[in-house]
């Protein structure tokens, strides 16, 4: 079983990718002049989606001077940004996201340095494996726009503390506070002081006091019990809370995960505080009529607003505060956080301040109505259902939140509309073929003429890893009618989550199964049957030995996509993964027995990534002898990509003809491989992408390294750089 090494893990892509040259894949482009229709008007962000658990923040993303979106999503902990024009006047940034550090927890963009660009405060970092560490903390990071307005970040604060050096305790589910609550000049944070804590701390930032300049991190604790309340996870809420003597009490009870919300609510200068807690479907609003200093909550509002529709949303509301309009005044937001039950269509919540002060619900599906957005794990497949000779798009998923029901699986359908060149797509049916009623979640559908008529059935794969059959009785050239499910379809049962493809892989004439599965690899089905009786009663677990694992993952799941598109009659596979990165191999034709392996060509390719649980599908849409490729996310969004006429690497070399000996190597390393005086450059990386000191020359056909003396026992990465493409081979440097 392949287990991904270093050298194929997230922090890769993060170091690695960014500092080397455009490979082959960089001529895969996003297909944005595709229209998306629905309920008659065309989706200004029809790829930006899905959301699930969002979380905002207004901030200056692309340096026009125009206040943007920045969202965050605890669904996969991915930033999303949605740059602004005007009112209501939305695009997607999506290709500046990529310079997003990683997330966890919560995000926010606030300008902490007063240098008019957004800096990004978050919980917990990464390792290099991907790995959370330093949890219950706050990171943050600098932001700077480059010569291409380009916002990007680097580390500011691994971790902030008190002046004293205490941590600045912050659980990393819940959302701080970051607001300058005295007037000051520089950012405060309010946030629970502990797991456990039923009152807020107050941390006041230090540095106007000691510096007279807002661009330090320096804080003092200066109250355990912000505004005299506490919260027991019980509403409402005790106010006027004699603070000293809870601090002598014992902890019995907890205020559960929360999240924070500062605004001026009546234009004193005094700021309220909202409170979204996982235990309740409601917000409270507590009233301030302290000091800038000292904080007071006389009054509670638990039912707010109570002059119109009460905030219900389901597990974990959680509050923030935009000027949708951008009128001047901001409006409250109230999103789902909650990953376990998320209200993942209608996720956010609009309230607009009215002419006498009140809050008024003004939208429930904010943005999701201009983005497609199937509810929470989308799986697409190009098929034309009704027959008009224009492809089609379906998109499975795990269903549409219900509070009376839970998830029911379904599929949804957009029929192209467009001509034959020019593909344009309306939304008809969010339940095509009524398949909730089946009452099945991941659903992944996948066609193809199985019993010999002329027309292609519908296979379903689910969570429970089984899969199910749907006979089309069309006939050949009409719209699809499908009978009733015959259910685990010849016992076929995979464990979890089987995301199939009908293909014939053994090229024998018959139609196979390819199977992802929950674990990441693939399992294979040969039809051992005929054009008018498949028989799947053998299989090939492991199908390549493809894992679509990475270190400190311990489910890939594997979305395959064999196809013969880039090269007819040569196969490549592409599948999908938990990370959210596209994996692709060669090496497929003949090589389909137990134990033989596929080539893997990248992990990463075209280096696209538009969320966790990736499923994708392949066609000529738009019949101009290009690729079009739809791939999904585990939010319910989806987004289309063109290749270009230099993406195939099928006849290019595989990273496996270039051999790195002797390795491990006390004393250089000698490479070997085609074309390598095509080669532009050779360097040496250490596991942190750190460049070493390299020189390299010619010895015949090979090339020898020479890394620098000092260079330390361990691992290295040597890169290859040619002028369309980039290899890395892992080194051991050792001691002897």
């Amino acid at each position: 079983m392949i287990f991904r090494f270093v050298s194929l893990t997230i922090f890769f892509n993060i170091f690695i990718v960014s500092l080397i040259g455009q490979t082959p894949e960089n001529e895969v482009v996003r297909y944005e002049n595709i229209s998306f229709i629905e309920n008659g008007t065309s989706l200004s962000l029809p790829y930006a989606g899905g959301l699930n658990s969002p979380l905002y923040t207004e901030a200056d993303l692309n340096n026009d001077g125009i206040l943007d979106l920045f969202i965050y999503d605890r669904a996969d902990d991915s930033g999303n940004y949605i740059f602004r024009s005007g009112p209501n006047q939305y695009f997607s940034g999506y290709e500046f996201q990529k310079n997003l550090p990683p997330l966890a927890g919560f995000a926010l963009m606030y300008d902490y340095n007063c240098d008019e660009v957004p800096d990004l405060f978050t919980s917990s970092k990464f390792n290099d494996l991907g790995t959370i560490t330093g949890s219950d903390a706050i990171v943050v990071y600098k932001g700077e726009f480059d010569n291409n307005n380009e916002l990007q970040f680097t580390l500011a604060k691994e971790k902030l503390t008190t002046t004293n050096n205490q941590e600045l305790f912050s659980l990393t589910d819940n959302v701080p506070s970051i607001v300058d609550i005295d007037n000051d000049g520089d950012l405060d944070i309010l946030t629970f002081k502990t797991s456990a804590g039923k009152q807020v701390a107050f941390y006041k930032n230090q540095s106007m006091e000691l510096f007279n300049h807002c661009d330090s991190l320096v804080y003092d604790l200066i109250t355990d019990c912000h505004g005299e309340f506490t919260d027991d996870g019980l509403i409402p809420l005790t106010l006027n809370t004699d603070c000293a003597k809870l601090m002598e009490e014992s902890i019995s009870s907890r205020h559960g995960v929360s999240s924070l919300l500062s605004f001026d609510n009546d234009d004193d200068g005094l700021y309220e505080l909202m409170i979204g807690n996982e235990f309740y479907n409601s917000v409270t609003v507590l009233f301030n009529d302290g000091t800038s200093d000292v904080a007071h909550f006389y009054e509670q509002d638990n039912s707010f607003p109570t002059n119109t529709t009460p905030i219900n949303m389901e597990s974990l509301p959680t509050p923030s505060m935009v000027d949708v309009n951008m009128d001047g005044v901001g409006e409250i937001l109230i999103s789902n956080r909650s990953t376990a039950s998320s209200q993942n269509y209608a996720c956010t919540k609009v309230y607009q301040i009215d002419e006498t002060g009140n809050f008024d619900l003004a939208s429930d599906t904010f943005l999701v109505n201009n983005m497609i957005d199937v509810g929470e794990q989308a799986t697409p497949v190009f098929f034309d259902f009704d027959q008009d000779g224009l492809t089609d798009l379906l998109i499975g998923n795990s269903g549409y939140f219900n509070p009376l029901s839970g998830l029911s699986g379904g599929i949804t359908a957009y029929r192209n509309i467009g001509d034959t060149n020019n593909p344009q797509f309306q939304l008809v049916d969010r339940n095509f073929e009524n398949i909730e009623v089946y009452d099945w979640n991941f659903i992944a559908p996948t066609f193809g003429d199985l019993d010999g008529d002329g027309d292609e059935d519908m296979i379903i794969g689910e969570g429970s890893g089984k899969i199910h059959y749907f006979q089309n009785t069309a006939g050949p050239n009409n719209p699809v009618t499908f009978t009733t499910a015959i259910p685990e379809y010849q016992g076929i049962d995979i464990g979890k989550n089987a995301t199939p493809q009908i293909i014939d892989l053994n090229r024998d004439g018959l139609l196979d199964l390819v199977i992802g599965t929950q674990a990441g690899f693939l399992v294979y089905y040969p039809n051992n049957g005929t054009t008018t009786n498949p028989i799947f009663d053998e299989s090939i677990i492991q199908l390549g030995d493809v894992d679509t694992r990475f270190i400190g993952e311990s489910a890939g799941y594997s979305a395959p996509i064999v196809s013969d598109l880039e090269n007819p009659g040569t196969y490549i596979l592409y599948a999908g993964s938990q990370s959210g990165n596209l994996f692709r191999y060669n090496e497929i034709e003949g090589n389909l027995s137990a134990g033989a392996s596929f080539n893997e060509m990248t992990n990463t390719f075209a280096d696209i990534r538009i969320g966790v649980r990736s499923r994708i599908d392949l066609a000529d849409i738009d019949n101009d002898n290009q690729i079009e490729m739809v791939i999904s996310n585990s939010r319910g969004g989806i987004g289309i990509y063109k290749f270009g006429e230099n993406v195939s690497t099928v006849d290019l070399p595989s990273e496996a003809d270039y051999v790195i000996s002797p390795n491990p190597s006390s004393n250089g390393f000698y490479i070997a491989g085609p074309d390598l005086h095509q080669a532009i450059n050779f360097q040496i990386f250490t596991v942190d992408g750190k460049k070493v000191l390299t020189t390299y020359h010619n010895v015949g056909n090979r090339i020898r390294i020479m890394e620098n003396e000092s260079l330390s026992t361990g691992l290295y990465f040597i890169e290859i750089q040619f002028e369309d493409k980039n290899i890395t081979r892992k080194v051991v440097k050792s001691e002897y």
